[in-house]
């Protein structure tokens, strides 16, 4: 039988399961069923149960399911980790494309336009749009994602 403890100070609740210690928070759920999942911004195991409250049951249905934890937990702290990373360079002003690092360049145009030049990715937006960076940036990357999967896709059909 795995180490399973919960810990739980004034601010966090943390789960041991085996050597892993793991974030978690218990909720109330609307139904009566007990489940299990991690928010996509962060690496924290939300346990959901009818009353809120964590029962000898509950221990044993995460005792049965601690693969599927111990699993996702490593697959959250990645994303997370890789989301960091992102955030970190953003606020430096880069962004990693095909692989390298281009400088983000934003310019005022009458057409919403992007680009990729010399290691640098220009934006073009219209003035409205100047303090929404991140839609901004999301439909950008969205764009020449397209572009390249349709330039890939022509390449690939005439061979």
């Amino acid at each position: 039988m795995a180490v399973l403890r919960l810990l739980m100070s004034r601010d966090n609740m943390f789960l041991h399961i085996d050597t892993v210690k793991i974030p978690c928070r218990v909720e109330k759920a609307q139904g009566k069923t007990l489940n299990f999942r991690f928010k996509p911004n962060e690496p924290v195991l939300i346990i959901r149960t009818p009353n809120g409250k964590l029962t000898p049951a509950h221990h044993q249905a995460i005792e049965k399911n601690k693969s599927w934890i111990l699993k996702h937990y490593a697959q959250s702290q990645a994303l997370y980790a890789r989301r960091e990373d992102f955030l970190k360079h953003l606020a430096a002003g880069k962004i990693l494309y095909m692989g390298e690092m281009h400088k983000l360049i934003f310019r005022q145009g009458k057409n919403r336009q992007v680009r990729v030049e010399d290691e640098q990715i220009i934006i073009s937006v219209a003035d409205q749009m100047v303090g929404d960076h991140k839609e901004i940036i999301y439909q950008a990357l969205r764009a020449l994602a397209k572009d390249h999967i349709q330039n890939r896709t022509a390449t690939l059909g005439e061979w």
